[in-house]
């Protein structure tokens, strides 16, 4: 009896044996064909968001720019304001002073608003900045229906004031220009069989939102617009109409 209640005793002191650590391991481990199917999901799931994530990333980049042309359209107005009622041209009569450095000198003080965030090849000079000016309108050059590229040279359009643009919700005063580092400060509607149409390469309007460019219209608001629109309307760059 003495000898059975010793085993017992021994028996509950003896630690019970821990369960194979190696089993449970082996049964959360991931079999190769487990782990190619994870893999592929997240392929998958990456293949369908990055596109999303790349068009969020140059939408935004559209409403910066249209943002950057909100601010130009106040500086036009208030220069208008404060000179008569006066559009400044696409640059003074010895084309030194040009519209952009007009309005950052007075009105803005921040070269980066004439830079749209889509366009590499800024530079704040009219070469290179990221929008042009309506100055020519639409036709041969020099026309007599945009806003002006000097003040008073000749042969050149000359000046006017917002009381001569006649539509000023439909008439384009700066849009994404081409950005081709040849005179990108100045837009015009180069219209075929005109004196105009081999400046096309000049003077066109740029295709990086979307295949279509940001609008600064007369009345100050902003949109977008498809190229073809907009080299398919030429009331739009007409202030005579």
């Amino acid at each position: 009896m003495r000898k059975k209640l010793l085993k017992d005793r021994v028996s509950v002191m003896m630690p019970t044996r821990p369960a194979d650590s190696n089993n449970i391991a082996a049964r959360f481990r991931f079999t190769l064909i487990e782990l190619l199917v994870v893999i592929a999901i997240i392929a998958i799931l990456a293949s369908m968001l990055l596109p999303a994530l790349s068009q969020a990333r140059e939408r935004a980049k559209s409403i910066k720019c249209a943002a950057n042309q909100k601010q130009i359209g106040t500086a036009v107005m208030l220069y208008s304001q404060d000179w008569s009622n006066w559009i400044y041209p696409v640059s003074d009569n010895a084309a030194v002073i040009t519209w952009a450095i007009r309005l950052n000198d007075d009105y803005i003080n921040n070269q980066k608003i004439f830079h749209c965030p889509c366009d590499e090849d800024f530079t704040f000079t009219k070469a290179h900045l990221s929008y042009g000016y309506n100055f020519n309108g639409v036709g041969a050059y020099p026309g007599n229906n945009g806003l002006g590229q000097t003040w008073s040279k000749a042969g050149t359009p000359l000046a006017v004031k917002f009381t001569q643009v006649m539509a000023p919700s439909t008439t384009i005063f700066t849009a994404d220009s081409k950005a081709d580092g040849t005179e990108d400060y100045a837009i015009m509607l180069c219209a075929p069989g005109t004196s105009a149409s081999n400046w096309i390469s000049k003077y066109d309007v740029s295709t990086r939102h979307s295949n279509g460019s940001n609008i600064l219209w007369g009345d100050g608001h902003v949109n977008w617009q498809l190229r073809n629109a907009i080299i398919n309307n030429p009331n739009w760059w007409n202030r005579n109409l």
